[in-house]
């Protein structure tokens, strides 16, 4: 059995197969030509391939067609793009704005540069199709440089436990340093500004322990 011994309807989705009438006398003599009988006989679809296009940002499948007859598949049809076939549209998995050359702007610190909007898509093969949307809104950056400025307060020693008044007790010693920062700004061009100071801040250095005792734990009439 092969495709030509059916009439196979694409767009409607079966095929007929042929008959031609005959008669014995004593041997098989047929009458007249081939032609479309009664039986009809459902077409099996499988995508094979797509055709892509990328202007309209869609897909047709190609696929392979075949029909079921007495128990046995037999293909009509390889890799055919059909009448039918619809488009199956390209999913955007993502937006990108891509530098591209012209002079940029600058506004305080943000320099923007000229931009393309690259729009990436995935056509139904899994394949990516990146389409240039024209002139984006350009990319920022940040130009300024900062840099944090400090400024040392009191420098002092304290004590971890810190005894009490009258006691004694193992302790480490702690070196307390107090700074303010504030931070200094550079412009691209040139300007300088200067942030507020912060409130008091501390850094704690750890050192080594010992035995510590409080104001008045020498004073016998007060302890």
């Amino acid at each position: 059995m092969t495709p030509n011994d059916f009439i196979h309807d694409f767009a409607a989705g079966y095929s007929f197969g042929l008959q031609r009438f005959y008669y014995n006398n004593p041997d098989r003599n047929y009458v007249g030509s081939c032609e479309k009988g009664d039986k009809t006989f459902e077409h099996n679809v499988q995508t094979t391939s797509w055709v892509n296009s990328d202007s309209k940002l869609k897909a047709k499948p190609r696929s392979d067609v075949w029909i079921r007859v007495e128990g046995s598949n037999h293909t009509i049809a390889s890799n055919t793009l059909l009448p039918n076939a619809e488009f199956v549209a390209y999913n955007l998995i993502k937006e990108e704005e891509v530098a591209r050359a012209g002079d940029a702007t600058f506004n305080g610190c943000i320099k923007t540069t000229p931009s393309s909007l690259m729009k990436t898509y995935e056509r139904p093969d899994g394949s990516e199709y990146v389409k240039n949307a024209g002139a984006g809104a350009g990319v920022d950056k940040d130009v300024c440089v900062r840099k944090t400025e400090t400024k040392n307060g009191r420098k002092y020693t304290e004590y971890s436990p810190s005894p009490g008044r009258c006691e004694r007790v193992f302790a480490q010693e702690i070196s307390v340093q107090e700074y303010k920062t504030r931070v200094k700004t550079t412009y691209p061009d040139g300007k300088v500004e200067y942030s507020s100071w912060s409130d008091t801040k501390k850094t704690k250095t750890g050192k080594g322990y010992g035995w510590r005792v409080g104001s008045d734990y020498h004073n016998d009439r007060r302890c």
